[in-house]
């Protein structure tokens, strides 16, 4: 059943209507999104040619397992392996499993989706050309309990089409009466299972893009991040751009083995319990929450997958290693942490041409696979900075007793026996 449902404020380009939340299951997001046209170019250097069309999502998925350039002192400790035996791999393996959703909340989540897509399409005063699953549930990286995050793109809105830039102006007026909308159509509208439907003031929902082209989600990304591609040097951090270009994010995220996300689930999952057990400042729900990013956790798993492929395919347990070891370089070595997203990405030189305008001064640096101007460990507006260091301390105490015990061992001495 549904609990709540929150509708995002927003200006020019992304996500505008968040709504419905189940108490086991689903966060929806609906946004509204404006178009333009883009045409499919190089982003992988300012200088190289543009990609052909045979470069196919294969290609794509191949390069996330692929090793970056890194810097001497990741190649020392991505060599320096904690062995695990048959059975410490076994034992981990079968704790990956306790993270995973459960069928009954897939099913949940499914239907949730379908009853808010059949709803939008359903609201006579507003157009929607797509509904795309992101966020952790689009990304198929959720731990249980988990929320959902649609994103819609609006095209019209009381008889007449969108355009960008001129219909999405920073006074949010526009925004407002869209949200407004979709809340009485979900709430007062008698959607199955909605029982609230509250409009938030939340400045990181405030984004409203619209793209109405073939091959949207691709023609989205191109039109979004070409200028930066092309000029990196300049460019600087947009929260529009982000958020408008996040099925993209979904895309490169969706290629990974289930092996990695199946680490990705029990990173989280561990550091959200360090969190609500007040062993790192914050705790869900919290007003003004400084939580660790879910996003930037993600992004550090795959990279710690793409560092232990130098050598060979990680196991589970080696990639969890790995992962620890790399949160405590990001933080207390300020290593910068990178994801080679294939042909959704861009290359790490030209990710480091972005940094002096927009992250080279943040404490932990962890780059948006796609977006090279975005430190998905960035001080936010408006929130207290996460507990990063807390994180790394956790990290090392973690790994200091990997290198000495069996994993079953460890987890009933660690924290990981939160879990």
């Amino acid at each position: 059943m549904l609990q709540a449902a929150r509708l995002p404020q927003g200006h020019a380009g992304r996500p505008a209507a968040r709504a419905a939340r189940l108490r086991r299951t689903p966060l929806l997001r609906a946004s509204a999104c404006a178009g333009l046209r883009a045409t499919r170019a190089d982003r992988c250097s300012s200088k190289s040619p543009a990609p052909s069309a045979a470069r196919s999502r294969r290609e794509a998925v191949q390069l996330l397992g692929k090793p970056l350039a890194m810097d001497s002192a990741r190649q020392r400790t991505a060599c320096q392996a904690i062995p695990g035996s048959k059975e410490d791999e076994a034992a981990f393996n079968s704790f990956l499993t306790r993270f995973s959703a459960t069928d009954e909340e897939r099913q949940r989540a499914g239907e949730v989706v379908k009853t808010v897509q059949d709803a939008l399409h359903r609201m006579p005063d507003i157009s929607v050309s797509r509904v795309e699953p992101v966020g952790s549930f689009g990304r198929r990286t959720m731990v249980n309990d988990f929320d959902v995050d649609l994103q819609a793109y609006v095209v019209a809105f009381q008889g007449r089409t969108l355009r960008y830039p001129e219909d999405w102006q920073p006074d949010g007026a526009l925004q407002t009466s869209i949200r407004g909308m979709v809340a009485k159509g979900l709430g007062a509208g008698g959607v199955g299972g909605v029982k609230l439907v509250t409009i938030a003031d939340d400045p990181y929902y405030r984004h409203v893009l619209q793209v109405g082209h073939k091959n949207l989600i691709w023609e989205q990304h191109e039109m979004l991040m070409r200028p930066v591609y092309d000029n990196p040097g300049a460019a600087m951090y947009d929260q529009l751009r982000e958020r408008a270009d996040t099925a993209a994010l979904t895309k490169v995220t969706q290629s990974c083995s289930d092996d990695v996300k199946r680490v990705v689930r029990v990173t989280k999952a561990w550091v959200r319990r360090l969190e609500e057990d007040g062993r790192l400042q914050g705790h869900k729900g919290a007003p003004g929450d400084p939580r660790i990013s879910s996003v930037a956790l993600e992004v550090l798993v795959m990279a710690a997958n793409q560092l232990q492929f130098r050598r060979r395919a990680p196991s589970g347990y080696e990639l969890f290693v790995e992962a620890l070891r790399l949160i405590v370089a990001a933080v207390e070595q300020q290593e910068v942490v990178m994801v080679d997203a294939g042909e959704w990405g861009y290359r790490r030189e030209l990710g480091e041409r972005c940094a002096a305008k927009n992250w080279k001064d943040h404490s932990v640096r962890i780059i948006h696979p796609t977006d090279p101007t975005c430190n998905l460990a960035r001080p936010r507006e408006q929130r207290p900075e996460p507990d990063w260091q807390g994180l790394a301390n956790e990290a090392r105490q973690l790994l200091e007793l990997m290198a000495k015990d069996t994993f079953d061992a460890v987890r009933k001495r660690s924290t990981l026996g939160l879990l």
